[in-house]
């Protein structure tokens, strides 16, 4: 039987959403790094977040945009209300706090 879930869906209904929509998450670029992870590892520069935006517009993932880049919420609040270049200096920030080599010494 389908289940219709509305906005006073009982428990079960409730849950059944929740584990499909966590899979889904779970699944969103499974087995490829993110832009986040190879950003931080400085295997590409900054200006690759541009592919890897459109390449999510392209596909047919189940994730939002902050999953598909790898982004936790702090990073993409940053990038939305501030700009890139904010969104740059926090994650180049994490890189030279990890002591990873292509972290820019400019603030």
């Amino acid at each position: 039987a389908i289940q219709k879930c509305f906005v006073g869906m009982d428990k079960t209904c409730y849950n059944s959403r929740r584990i499909r929509f966590l899979r889904a998450a779970r699944n969103c670029r499974e087995g490829k790094m993110k832009f986040k992870e190879r950003y931080l590892a400085g295997e590409i520069p900054f200006e690759e977040i541009d592919r890897y935006i459109e390449d999510w517009g392209n596909s047919d993932e189940p994730c939002t945009l902050r999953e598909y880049l790898g982004l936790n919420a702090e990073e993409e609040d940053v990038w939305i209300s501030d700009s890139d270049e904010a969104l740059m200096e926090l994650l180049d920030a994490q890189k030279k706090k990890a002591g990873i080599k292509g972290a820019q010494a400019e603030s």
